[in-house]
């Protein structure tokens, strides 16, 4: 009588089921973060402006960390700067404070912080947020040819790892 009536629930709620169980296989991922990068140029905690041409042309790719300097985030830069800064010299690791409202108050965060030794984009109009759908620990890979190699969530690090070795 139980698995009679655990098969009925069963076949009701697949039959209710809104979702394909027969997937295509077509790729549904949010478009809103492109296959190519357009060239940006922000500016830097410092005041100066960082343009991504300018860093792919002296470097294999550009890594976008985005940050909201909160524990989560200062445990994913610590493993940066321990993990990946000192491997790959090739890449150019940069961090993109999309929560402060002035470029003043994103270099306080970072000297807060203790990041000062990385480049800091204050994304106060919120132009690399916009663009990349960047959230905290949002991790963006940009290539020499300005392809987007990965913008995903930061989680162990093994994902960003795989896509540094393969360039």
């Amino acid at each position: 009588m139980f698995i009679r009536a655990f098969f009925t629930a069963l076949l009701l709620t697949l039959a209710g089921c809104q979702q394909d169980l027969m997937p295509s296989g077509e790729d549904i991922r949010d478009s809103s973060v492109p296959g190519i990068s357009e060239d940006f140029s922000v500016s830097l905690s410092d005041g100066s402006t960082y343009s991504l041409s300018s860093a792919l042309s002296t470097h294999d790719a550009v890594v976008l960390y985005f940050t909201m300097w909160c524990p989560v985030c200062d445990e994913h830069m610590q493993h940066l700067r321990d993990a990946f800064v000192p491997v790959y010299g090739n890449v150019q690791f940069v961090l993109v404070d999309y929560v402060s409202d002035s470029i003043s108050a994103t270099y306080k965060n970072q000297r807060s912080a203790g990041y000062l030794d990385f480049l800091t984009i204050s994304d106060h109009q919120n132009l690399l947020q916009n663009m990349f759908a960047g959230t905290m620990g949002t991790t963006v890979v940009i290539d020499k040819n300005f392809v987007v190699q990965m913008a995903e969530g930061f989680k162990t690090g093994e994902q960003l790892q795989s896509v540094l070795n393969a360039l």
